[in-house]
């Protein structure tokens, strides 16, 4: 590896990875510790043909270089094509720690597709279970772990990621709404992900939120719920409408099902708890900007299976592949491309406070079917 110093104004981002939210004062410090103690980890680019170079990794430290007025850094130039420029991107963008486990699973979705592995993340958790406990690899378990290691982290962490990104669609909307100071904890929707029945996972998942459980007392919560589905499906209402202690439910008969005594100022504090709940969630539904982050949250995962889709898919009148299936007002973009532009929308959308005015329309139909469904609600 043959590192060289290059000149900081000679050096510009890289389209392909998704734009970051940088802590200023982080950056700040990073600045400072830059003057003092120089570089320590090299920036990676690649020489565009004007003669300028583009980052492939370290943005952080380039950003830091320009507060600190450097006018050089340290940089190791690869020869990379687009695709693997993309690759290289994705790993960095990974194990950004700013990253929910949200992100993180989506993100390694697709560089498991970008290797040719097309397949769901429930599947490939039964592959990164085989490369954790280690002997013989099928050829399938060999290509996903040959992914695995680029990115340096433990298949148990990786496969928490695709665990939690196959949760409910809605317990993921309402997850990403919610302050992030109020949020569940991102292990703890992992962990409400595994339960099977999708409506049990939305109210164990509310029961939670409501109740404010730490994230030990909510995955015992989850086992519970678990176990009860399975054998004592009767009182899994008990469990989630009550305020009895998961593991006392379950020792509780079912032919013995006691009627639960709430008090009526216990009734009035959930009541008053779940409101307060649901006026939050609402206030935050009706932001603009809020519904144009659902908006590109869903098309990016509706686009993400666009790909592998048109792989599969040909022309009916000439037999072409699907790779020329277009959108019609951009003809010249590839699924690739399309998908990587729905995904900066997408960050780019959580950076901003206001509505990007291309996407105007969208928002204002969304907001539009927000205020109707409300109405339903109340009549």
């Amino acid at each position: 590896m043959q590192i060289t110093e290059l000149n900081v104004s000679n050096i510009v981002p890289n389209p392909f990875q998704p734009r970051e939210t940088f802590d200023e004062e982080e950056l700040v410090e990073l600045a400072e510790s830059m003057k003092e103690h120089g570089l320590i980890n090299p920036i990676s680019v690649k020489e565009k043909e004007d003669g300028t170079y583009e980052l492939i990794a370290g943005e952080r430290r380039w950003r830091a270089s320009k507060l600190a007025k450097m006018e050089t850094i340290y940089a190791v130039v690869k020869k990379v094509d687009d695709k693997e420029q993309r690759i290289e991107s994705l790993i960095e963008n990974i194990h950004r720690k700013d990253l929910n486990m949200i992100e993180k699973g989506r993100a390694m979705m697709q560089l498991f597709r970008k290797h040719g592995i097309l397949m769901k993340s429930r599947d490939l958790k039964s592959h990164l279970r085989d490369i954790e406990r280690g002997g013989e690899l099928s050829t399938q378990s060999k290509r996903v772990f040959n992914v695995v290691k680029k990115i340096h982290n433990h298949p148990r962490v990786i496969s928490r990621w695709l665990e939690v990104i196959s949760a409910d669609e809605e317990v993921i909307i309402d997850h990403l709404a919610t302050p992030e100071e109020e949020r569940v904890d991102d292990t703890t929707i992992a962990r409400v992900a595994t339960i099977d029945d999708k409506e049990l996972q939305k109210k164990t998942y509310a029961k939670i939120k409501t109740q404010n459980l730490s994230q030990k007392k909510a995955s015992e919560f989850v086992t519970g719920i678990k176990r009860l589905a399975d054998k004592k499906p009767k009182l899994v209402k008990v469990a989630l409408e009550s305020e009895l202690d998961i593991s006392f439910v379950e020792q509780m008969s079912e032919e013995d099902e006691p009627e639960v005594e709430i008090s009526k100022e216990e009734i009035e504090e959930i009541i008053q708890k779940i409101k307060a709940s649901e006026e939050r969630s609402a206030e935050t539904l009706s932001k603009p900007i809020v519904q144009e982050r659902y908006a590109h949250w869903n098309n990016h995962g509706v686009l993400m299976s666009l790909p592998s889709m048109c792989e599969k898919v040909f022309c009916p009148f000439c037999g072409k592949d699907g790779s020329h299936i277009r959108f019609t007002c951009h003809p010249d973009k590839t699924a690739e491309e399309i998908l990587e532009q729905a995904n900066q929308n997408h960050l780019d959308s959580t950076n901003r406070t206001e509505v990007n005015d291309i996407f105007a329309d969208i928002v204002k139909e969304r907001l539009a079917k927000l205020k109707a469904e409300k109405k339903d609600k109340k009549g």
